[in-house]
């Protein structure tokens, strides 16, 4: 689904080369960082935070929970359970979106954007979704209507590509 431009999504990428910026998008408005959920996880329950252990989601949450602090948010985006927060303890699963038929993943989309929604307020956080296509693009382009600022940083950068860009943009923050 391509998302309008009329709404308030934030189009720009950073190329491979470029460097994370001090200068937000989100400018004065509470960062929500959403980060997509990882197929590699521990083989017991844990705390969200920990389930999941691919490089990409370890960078991925050390840059959200760097530019959560003080007082902004960061979430999961699970397949399986949804919106989750990072202290719920979950047990190990293997459920993608991809194994997912388009309505259900637009279910899926759907029952994440209410639940942010509940825990959010479009006038005062911009959403910063740290996940591909298939985990933001329902759930994206619901807020957007909604009146949310859509940040999504790693749009067009490989995987590798964008584990060095949160690598990068951790780094300027310590």
């Amino acid at each position: 689904m391509k998302t309008p431009d009329a709404m308030a999504i934030d189009h720009t990428s950073p190329t491979a080369s470029q460097k994370p910026s001090a200068n937000h998008p989100w400018g004065a408005r509470r960062p929500v960082v959403l980060v997509a959920c990882a197929a590699s996880k521990l083989d017991h329950p844990t705390p969200a935070r920990d389930l999941y252990i691919s490089t990409l989601f370890r960078a991925s949450r050390a840059y959200a929970e760097a530019i959560s602090k003080p007082n902004g948010a960061w979430f999961i985006l699970s397949a399986k359970h949804g919106l989750l927060e990072p202290e719920t303890v979950v047990a190990p699963y293997n459920q993608t979106l991809r194994d997912m038929s388009r309505s259900e993943r637009e279910r899926w989309g759907v029952g994440v954007a209410a639940a942010l929604q509940a825990r959010t307020d479009p006038t005062r956080d911009a959403l910063v979704f740290l996940a591909g296509m298939m985990y933001r693009d329902q759930v994206a382009t619901t807020l957007a209507r909604a009146g949310y600022q859509i940040v999504t940083p790693l749009q067009g950068l490989r995987i590798g590509e964008q584990v060095h860009w949160l690598q990068q943009a951790y780094q300027a923050m310590r």
